[in-house]
């Protein structure tokens, strides 16, 4: 997918009208970033609609799947990596602009730091992330920290918890070397797994529209391959698209003891095949991953990595799966005291739903 690079767009483009919002100094900064992305070169699809409601945005855009809907290029991501972050629970701020930055960067760096602020976000992600919520019951705490042990460990900075939402690592630099850029427009965009996939072609991130069910809402696919209760933790949201549980760390007796560490990434955050290695009189597995769109893949993968028949590893992933529905079950039952906990939990019952429909019903044939 190419789209159109800014040229006609740019001539007598009026930002205003692809600008839906309830607050003027948000509509103000949004149709400022729209313009210096389309003098940039970028482009947006004419019937795209920047939408924000109570500080939460989103895209709309009632065009076919698949047509082309954002172009934002190299000239208009901001190397947020770069600048230095204020640790602030009231607002986005920064201390001065990297001499590097170019006009179009500095300009943006100003209007996006300006808009997350008019839609309070650094106020909403202290308040209602999970890893930042001040209402968070110790016991709560301490369920999630069976499936997640770094869970609250240390109190992240609420600019990069912000940025974390809402970054690529994308080679712009001339050495080619991957950094983390925000993409100012495109970062409206809601996660979802059957959303589209940014392209980068060396000079720009593209999108296409792909949209939210029956909506007229696109999403965007950012990868990952985190499960529910990963997005609750990482990211803050519940992810009722995704498909995937990774098993927490959890020890099993299954004709002796079998413990499930719960790494399977490489440095960049790639997905890895699971590995296993003997550890005293039983076997340590790297990690597991219950699959919904292919429930044959746990078994497979613990007959591969243990060399075991296929009906020794169906009782190796039901114990597994077991352990991990107790681990979850309090944080299902919790009472939400706030919006984080909230979170928590639907996102605990969304990952015992993929997890149940791995373990209870016949797998699909081959």
């Amino acid at each position: 997918m190419h789209l159109p690079k800014g040229g006609v767009m740019s001539i007598a483009f009026d930002p205003w009208r692809h600008v839906d919002t309830d607050d003027d100094l948000v509509a103000d900064l949004l149709a400022g970033s729209l313009g210096i992305v389309v003098e940039s070169g970028g482009w947006i699809h004419p019937r795209a609609r920047l939408v924000v409601r109570k500080g939460q945005g989103s895209v709309e855009c009632d065009a076919r799947d698949g047509e082309p809907l954002l172009r934002v290029p190299r000239e208009a991501l901001l190397r947020i990596g770069r600048v230095d972050w204020a640790d602030d629970d009231e607002e986005l701020a920064f201390d001065g602009v990297p001499d590097e930055f170019g006009e179009a960067e500095t300009e943006l760096l100003l209007l996006q730091v300006a808009l997350h602020n008019a839609c309070g976000k650094i106020p909403w992600l202290v308040r209602t992330h999970p890893a930042m919520a001040p209402d968070m019951d110790e016991e709560l705490v301490s369920a999630v920290r069976a499936l997640r042990p770094s869970f609250r460990r240390r109190r992240p900075s609420p600019a990069s918890l912000l940025w974390s939402t809402r970054v690529f690592r994308l080679p712009i630099g001339d050495d080619g070397r991957s950094e983390p850029v925000a993409v100012p427009l495109i970062d409206l965009l809601n996660h979802d797994r059957s959303g589209a996939t940014g392209s980068w072609t060396g000079d720009a991130l593209e999108v296409g529209v792909a949209h939210l069910g029956s909506t007229s809402q696109g999403v965007l696919n950012y990868g990952h391959q985190r499960d529910a209760i990963g997005m609750a933790v990482v990211h803050g949201f519940v992810d009722v698209s995704a498909d995937l549980a990774h098993s927490a760390p959890v020890l099993v007796d299954v004709d002796g003891p079998i413990r499930v560490e719960g790494r399977g990434r490489d440095a960049t955050g790639a997905l890895l095949a699971p590995v296993a290695r003997r550890e005293g009189s039983g076997w340590l597995i790297s990690h597991l991953v219950f699959d919904a769109r292919n429930p044959q893949r746990a078994e497979s993968d613990i007959a591969a990595a243990l060399d075991v028949e296929a009906g020794m590893a169906r009782k190796i992933v039901a114990a597994v799966a077991q352990e991990n529905e107790r681990l979850l079950a309090p944080i299902m039952s919790a009472e939400a005291s706030g919006e984080a906990a909230a979170t928590l939990t639907r996102a605990a019952q969304h990952q015992a739903s993929v997890i149940a429909e791995v373990t209870r019903r016949p797998a699909r044939p081959r």
